[in-house]
């Protein structure tokens, strides 16, 4: 679920959380709601979209 995903996130110590596998039946709607309530304090967290481009080692640098 989203909200093991972000707690998941947090535990791990990670930067970001990226929700991704949308169903293709959400509207862009449904999606920005999904991802209103998962943000956390602890993590990031977007939603994945056609065209993203992550740079994994851009906290690395």
């Amino acid at each position: 679920s989203v909200d093991y995903a972000v707690a998941l996130g947090v535990e791990a110590g990670v930067g970001t959380v990226v929700l991704f596998h949308h169903s293709p039946t959400r509207t862009d709607d449904e999606i920005d709601a999904i991802l209103a309530a998962a943000q956390n304090p602890g993590v990031k967290v977007v939603a994945a979209y056609e065209g993203l481009v992550l740079d994994m080692a851009a906290g690395r640098r």
